[in-house]
């Protein structure tokens, strides 16, 4: 059922450097730890699970045949990033004594950036639409192995994520100085700014 064709392009989709790595990258710069980004990357692959119930159940077909439906969470989705990317772009320049400490508490707000990233993603969830009818073998019940084939990419997508956040994490704490952390950070908020205005401009 789950063929290496599968395997290799969910992870090629996965490890291409999109909004979701921004969101990581950034979280893991700006917290300085590990588990405000892996509660961010759980909001993401929660958002996942929905895109994934969506295109089992047809639903996502909606954002096909509805432009106006499409455009609202497209919108929803631009605004997210855009507040983050502004957010994180106006605490950068704030004085070190305003900011306080470089950490925050893991949890909600994290959790909810993440999902509301991965959830108003309307291109993900007519993606997942597309691509996981694509691997189901002839003579398989359809439904039940869509489920399959997306709890192996969600799967995939979550280790991925951790992973990346232990990557960043580390290079933010071995090689990058405070200087350097605050430029990349800036970078990521105009990176995140991008991806909103590339939404909106798609609309």
């Amino acid at each position: 059922m789950i063929s290496i064709f599968f395997l290799v392009s969910s992870l090629v989709v996965i490890v291409t450097p999109g909004q979701d790595a921004a969101l990581i990258t950034q979280t893991v710069l700006r917290s300085a730890r590990r588990a405000p980004a892996l509660a961010a990357a759980a909001g993401m692959i929660t958002g996942g699970v929905g895109h994934v119930c969506l295109a089992i159940t047809g639903v996502s077909l909606l954002l096909r045949t509805n432009p106006g439906l499409f455009i609202v969470v497209q919108i929803t989705g631009a605004t997210v990033l855009l507040f983050w990317g502004a957010w994180t772009m106006w605490e950068s320049f704030r004085p070190a004594t305003a900011r306080g400490p470089e950490t925050e508490p893991a949890g909600g707000r994290s959790f909810a950036i993440g999902f509301l990233s991965a959830a108003t993603n309307a291109k993900s969830a007519i993606f997942l639409l597309v691509f996981l009818p694509q691997f189901v073998p002839a003579g398989l019940p359809p439904i039940s192995t869509m489920v399959v084939l997306a709890a192996v990419y969600l799967t995939l997508a979550s280790t991925w994520l951790t992973i990346l956040v232990e990557l960043v994490y580390r290079m933010r704490e071995r090689v990058l100085a405070r200087r350097t952390r605050l430029l990349l950070q800036r970078i990521m908020a105009v990176v995140l700014l991008g991806f909103a205005v590339r939404l909106l401009l798609g609309l």
